[in-house]
């Protein structure tokens, strides 16, 4: 019996394959080079192969490094392997290696346990404590499924023990009020979400300071503070338990788990934790670095033994690493055969006039990247094709390229389909069947509109910090 051939797969492998071919074998556009065509055809695959899916993230990162090879795109070894060479490859090794430590040895998840149990045992009062422990757990971790996950193991036993049956609306409440906090508003933080630090690679380095830690929460602070808040509330009135919604209470079996006493590597790991806050914060006055500090953070629980050794290198999400290396070097090497530049000169004529208003361009981005998520899987993905593309002209029009980056890295966290977020997939697999999917869409539209509304609000404190 002969296995049936997979045709829709293959045709996606040939569109892909082609990508990267004719780029290479015709005469190039005007304006650009052989070396600048080849650039471009190493991208198109790569993003192709990821947009369709046919393979996993890692093995497209990995062919894209040796496609750049291969066609001699970088003038040597060093060029082809500059995304492994700058600061912020060490930043991210860091940020996701203490990450990974936290989620790992549980100091995170019983930090929010014992935030969670300091309010009331009423359902505003149980949506309020996910919101507080959501945001103060969301700068912590990188990792936006761990940090899912987490919030789910917290906020769904908290609602079944306040009797709230599952698959209702009060359910998908409680499950909304962990989510909102670590999904949405992780990106508020640098070392909050995944794409945020591999943005810091690519901009241009006159604006780099705008892309340190306290920096990037500055600059976040009232979208931050206008989304926050928006969806508390929108939380509380659209999630709004009925009285169908609710049984008769059960034992509370997690009050013991929030007593229970931190462990050596725990304690170990939050003040670690802590400390590298802190030397992020005066960064520029005790003269250390971003990337610096991460690393230094990820080692010392390393070697304080926070996890077990043959763990560590577990903790670092490598396929991510490994992806975020290859944007930037893809991205030097754009900068280098001059395809930039030309793809800046050939979208000018369209993006400037919109980037001349903010509150025009805003709404036209957001809606673009809404549409883009709905087909396209990987955040960090659309968060760099969109940055490197629009940077330049973000420039060429007075604007810190910080709020492209910024726009870019927020609207990706939308859920409209369940396989279209990877992070919110993780943190709904953790609730166990106990909550209705279809319950929580609802939720995503009122962000997406709501996200808008936070970037527009946000112009004018931009305007004071001469962002724009």
């Amino acid at each position: 019996m002969t296995k049936k051939i997979d045709m829709k797969y293959w045709v996606k492998w040939i569109i892909s394959i082609a990508a990267l071919v004719i780029p290479c074998v015709i005469t190039p556009f005007p304006g650009l080079e052989p070396v600048g065509m080849k650039c471009l055809a190493v991208l198109l695959f790569v993003i192709l192969v990821m947009v369709f899916r046919i393979t996993t993230d890692l093995i497209a990162t990995l062919m894209g490094f040796f496609f750049i090879y291969l066609l001699k795109v970088g003038e040597n070894t060093a060029a082809q392997l500059a995304g492994f060479t700058t600061s912020t490859f060490v930043l991210l090794l860091g940020a996701f290696g203490m990450g990974g430590v936290l989620s790992s040895c549980g100091s995170i998840a019983w930090l929010a346990k014992k935030i969670v149990s300091r309010f009331p045992k009423t359902y505003k009062g149980s949506i309020t404590a996910m919101y507080v422990a959501g945001m103060i757990v969301s700068p912590f971790l990188s990792s936006g499924s761990a940090k899912g996950i987490i919030m789910s193991m917290i906020s769904c036993p908290t609602a079944k023990n306040m009797g709230i049956k599952p698959r209702t609306q009060a359910a998908a409440g409680m499950f909304m009020a962990g989510w909102i906090p670590v999904g949405v508003l992780g990106v508020c933080f640098l070392s909050g979400c995944m794409s945020a630090p591999t943005l810091t690679g690519l901009v241009d380095p006159a604006y780099a300071d705008n892309f340190t830690w306290v920096n990037w929460f500055l600059q976040a602070l009232p979208f931050l503070v206008v989304t926050l808040v928006g969806c508390y509330f929108a939380n509380l009135f659209l999630y709004k338990p009925r009285a169908e919604d609710i049984a008769e209470a059960v034992e509370n079996i997690e009050e013991s788990d929030v007593e229970v006493k931190l462990t050596a590597k725990q304690i170990i790991s939050l003040v670690v934790l802590v400390a590298v806050v802190f030397c992020w914060i005066f960064a520029k006055k005790i003269g250390l670095a971003d990337a610096w500090i991460a690393l230094a953070g990820f080692t010392i629980m390393l070697l304080a033994g926070c996890v077990e050794q043959n763990k560590g290198a577990a903790c670092v999400p490598w396929s991510v690493l490994m992806f975020s290396a290859w944007v930037l070097t893809i991205s030097s090497l754009m900068n280098s055969s001059g395809l930039a530049k030309w793809i800046t000169n050939a979208a000018g004529a369209v993006v400037a006039p919109l980037m001349s208003n903010l509150f025009i361009f805003i709404p036209v981005c957001c809606a673009i990247i809404y549409a883009v998520r709905l087909l396209v899987i990987s955040q960090t993905l659309v968060t760099s094709v969109f940055f490197v593309l629009l940077a330049p002209l973000a420039i060429q029009n007075g604007i810190n390229p910080w709020i492209v980056g910024f726009i870019a890295s927020a609207t990706i966290c939308t859920w409209n389909t369940l396989p279209q977020s990877i992070p919110y997939l993780s943190a709904f697999g953790a609730t166990d069947g106990y909550i209705e999917y279809s319950h929580t869409v609802k939720m995503s539209v009122f962000v997406m509109i709501w996200q808008i509304v936070a970037l527009l609000a946000s112009i004018p404190f931009w305007k004071i910090m001469n962002l724009i």
